[in-house]
């Protein structure tokens, strides 16, 4: 975990931690959540690393707007 608090501050940005169990504070996180599992895991295909995901969203398997990530 240290890693990775590093690693965002060496790229000056800010993390914030949401409240647990509060699906209303994060809407757009949720949803790119509910989108990944509907279109990839409930068909029993998990991306193993970043770059299978990238594969699969590019392939169009799962479709992820420049805005949900944006909103992350």
């Amino acid at each position: 975990m240290a890693q990775a608090e590093e690693y965002l501050a060496s790229l000056n940005i800010t993390q914030y931690w949401a409240r647990p169990h509060t699906p209303k504070d994060k809407p757009f996180v949720e949803r790119l959540i509910g989108t990944f599992q509907r279109e990839c895991l409930d068909y029993h295909y998990a991306p193993m690393n970043c770059g299978q995901l990238t594969a699969v969203v590019a392939h169009g398997s799962i479709h992820i707007t420049s805005t949900a990530l944006t909103n992350l």
